[in-house]
Parts: C-alpha cells; structure tokens; sequence
C-alpha cells in the first residue's frame, strides 16, 4: 500500500499497539496489501489507527481501518459497512461497522479476507471505478 504520513508514521501507530496485538495489525496490514496494494494507508497515532483508502479523503474515500481497543482485540472496521449487509459486522451506526479481530489466525481468514475485498468493491463501485 502507498504511505501517507501526514498525520504521522507507521512506526508511530505501531508503537501504540501492545504486545497481544500488534501481531494482528501486522497480519492485517499484511492481508490489505496483498488484497489491494494499490491503496493509500494514513496514518494516525493519535487514534492508533490507520485508513486504508482509494484516494486522500479519510471518509469519502476509504473503505476500513483498523483500530486498537484497549490492548485486547483489533477492529477492522469499514467506513460504510451498513451499507454492505454484511451480518457478521457489529455497530449500530449511520454507516460504521466493524469486526473484533483478536488473534493473526482470524486476521488471515477467507471471511476477514471477503469483508475486506466486499468493501473495497463497494467503495470502487461507489467511485464508479471497475
């Protein structure tokens, strides 16, 4: 994926995450990249968090995130996971949903794996992108 360090660095998001669950955003990350290495990551340690997007805009271009709670488990969320109907997607949301990832086995997944390319696809036909 293609950095954007404007709010800060990966290692600055990194260092936020704690020892049980930095190895699940880097299985993550790792996952995105292979599913859509074309992508924009935006950084922000202040959140712990990175957006993964088609463009520069955090909410009118990106499809999902992921997000340290608390040292216990991952979010990967999806900036318009309502509009997916995907049941397997927690939030109650205008459009947020997210799911709890808590170990690199799930981060690899088919189904993390499918919600990932689902809404990356929905965002690309939103986009009026193939």
């Amino acid at each position: 994926m293609k950095p954007d360090a404007r709010l800060g660095t990966l290692e600055e998001v990194r260092a936020r995450y704690g020892d049980a669950t930095r190895p699940i955003f880097d299985r993550l990350r790792a996952v995105l990249d292979e599913i859509d290495p074309q992508s924009t990551e935006t950084y922000s340690p202040r959140e712990k968090a990175i957006y993964v997007t088609l463009g520069r805009g955090k909410m009118t271009d990106g499809y999902c995130y992921l997000m340290d709670q608390g040292g216990r488990y991952v979010n990967l969320g999806f900036f318009r996971g309502a509009e997916l109907n995907e049941p397997a997607l927690e939030g109650t949301g205008k459009l947020l949903r997210h799911v709890k990832v808590r170990s690199p086995e799930q981060a690899e997944s088919q189904e993390t794996r499918r919600l990932i390319t689902v809404a990356r696809d929905h965002m690309l036909e939103l986009k009026g992108r193939p």
